[in-house]
């Protein structure tokens, strides 16, 4: 008669089999296991995000304080003589060269200025920008080096 009070009984066996166990076991490891990878992986990235970020607020910056600087000498537009695309390559660089710099800074990297850095790629994207707007402006030489 135990035998068959137990029978009637259910055990924890019958509800959850092995194969569900180890199948729930199993995914519950690979959940975590992914979420320390992205929460690693996070980590990691976090110092570029950041570089990206800062890179993004100086080229915007940079923009505004050169734009008003630089004359105009061409038309402006898709059959202009002003290619827009110039002006967003120009940005383009300097935004990747400053992401570059910051990254550099946050790592502390040896022998690295940030700001020598910063004011040559920025010299970089004024020269980029006015090759952009004065295509045919006349040629005034620089100094001979």
């Amino acid at each position: 008669m135990g035998d068959a009070v137990a029978r009637a009984v259910p055990v924890l066996g019958d509800l959850i089999s092995a194969h569900d166990l180890g199948s729930d076991l199993a995914k519950q490891i690979t959940d975590e296991a992914n979420a320390a990878l992205d929460a690693n992986a996070r980590a990691i990235n976090a110092p570029v995000a950041e570089a990206a970020q800062k890179a993004s607020e100086q080229t915007i910056k940079a923009f505004c304080e050169l734009a008003p600087q630089i004359q105009v000498t061409n038309p402006y537009g898709p059959n202009g003589l002003v290619d827009p695309q110039d002006v967003a390559d120009a940005l383009k660089l300097y935004c990747a060269a400053m992401q570059q710099a910051n990254l550099l800074r946050s790592r502390n990297a040896p022998n690295f200025d940030f700001n020598v850095r910063a004011a040559r790629i920025k010299q970089e994207l004024k020269e980029r920008l006015t090759r952009a707007c004065q295509k045919n402006a006349p040629h005034v030489p620089g100094p001979a080096l």
